[in-house]
């Protein structure tokens, strides 16, 4: 039988033996053993981040964002002039509300949002702008996903999945 540790040391690399192999390749250590490229900063790992997101992924978030703050200020403008029963004013950006705050105003967006004709959006249109705003927050901000089911906030799920029930029919 052969002697283990003379197998052991053909298989796995020290790190003195990855010092020697990284210095004669003048620093891509990486690419000596596996082929990977060298370590990358924060700064290159955030590029490479934001690179996965397609072109139409960042212009459907625009839109939307968009939207949000039309509707974001219409809807201000409206609980100022009349009263509703003391619903708050929606003063923060999306990107600085907290997982509550998402819950209450996203679910009234999709409650309330239209098209600038009066009508409203279709199911898998209110889908695909919480995807949008959902994209934008994990892309963008670091936030967790909203249309998780089982991260989702309840009131948010719910009113998802009952308007696409009701705007399918």
């Amino acid at each position: 039988m052969e002697d283990s540790s003379e197998d052991e040391s053909a298989i796995f690399i020290t790190q003195s033996q990855r010092s020697e192999n990284a210095a004669a390749v003048e620093g891509n250590y990486a690419l000596t053993f596996w082929g990977f490229r060298k370590p990358i900063t924060s700064v290159e790992c955030e590029k490479f981040e934001e690179s996965w997101v397609s072109d139409s992924s960042r212009r459907k978030w625009a839109w939307v964002l968009k939207v949000f703050d039309q509707w974001m200020v219409e809807r201000n403008k409206a609980v100022n002039e009349m009263s509703y029963s003391g619903e708050p004013l929606i003063n923060e950006n999306l990107d600085e509300m907290s997982e509550e705050q998402l819950d209450f105003v996203l679910a009234r967006f999709i409650a309330e949002v239209r098209k600038e004709d009066g009508q409203e959006y279709p199911g898998k249109t209110l889908y695909e702008m919480i995807s949008s705003i959902q994209t934008f927050l994990r892309v963008k901000c670091k936030r967790n996903n909203l249309t998780n089911v089982e991260r989702c906030p309840v009131e948010l799920y719910n009113k998802i999945r009952i308007s696409r029930a009701e705007r399918n029919q």
